[in-house]
């Protein structure tokens, strides 16, 4: 990432164990109205590359990005039934969202989930924020959730979904009512896997990230 216009720091947020929650806030040198705010997949963490270009390319855009670090496959996380990992996931965000909307005078919220990310980005659009939600980035969404599906369909607001369709998670019914859809933009990566990278297509691989980097920088919201 460009750190010649941007401050890296880390904000003190306390999660729902009251531990606090590890964070990245690349923040503006000049000063912006508008936050994004990435949340990380299970075992795939924002220094991956969907998330570090997502990160990039945000920041390209002239926004503040907070990314969220928590690591949820700890054994006192992964002990506790499905739904309330879940729960506690969608608290952590929530909680990370409202310091990161404190951190400066911001307008304007942007969202941007990777897998188990858009689960969560999901609990997020059913609740009320004082930020308009300007934006909405999906990647690997966990479509095979009706809830998730629905979630992306009611969104009114600009949103980018990227699905390979060698992913489990990739749904074809549900990603052809989204294609329909005036506000979506869909990047449908032919045989690419839950990373939306293709086995043995390096070149392949590195289009379709292209692809996604050039989908955010001219994203129109």
């Amino acid at each position: 990432m460009n750190t010649a216009q941007l401050s890296i720091t880390e904000l003190e947020i306390t999660g729902h164990s009251g531990e606090l929650l590890a964070n990245r806030l690349f923040r503006q040198k000049n000063p912006t109205t508008d936050l994004a705010v990435v949340l990380p997949g299970l075992r795939y963490n924002c220094d991956k590359p969907l998330l570090y270009y997502t990160s990039q390319a945000l920041a390209a855009r002239g926004m503040d990005v907070l990314q969220i670090w928590v690591d949820y496959t700890k054994s006192d996380i992964t002990s506790l039934a499905q739904t309330d990992q879940t729960l506690r996931m969608v608290s952590d965000a929530q909680t990370a969202i409202q310091a990161g909307t404190r951190a400066r005078q911001y307008n304007r919220l942007i969202l941007a989930g990777k897998s188990i990310g858009t689960l969560i980005m999901a609990f997020i659009l059913s609740q009320e924020y004082p930020l308009q939600i300007a934006a909405t980035i999906w990647l690997t969404p966990l479509l095979q959730i009706p809830f998730v599906s629905a979630a992306i369909q009611k969104t009114t607001a600009p949103a980018i979904v990227a699905g390979g369709t060698a992913d489990s998670t990739f749904d074809p019914a549900s990603v052809s009512s989204l294609e329909k859809l005036p506000n979506i933009t869909m990047l449908r990566v032919e045989g690419g896997d839950h990373g939306l990278e293709i086995p043995h297509g390096l070149h392949r691989s590195l289009s379709a990230l292209s692809d996604l980097v050039e989908m955010i920088l001219n994203f129109a919201f």
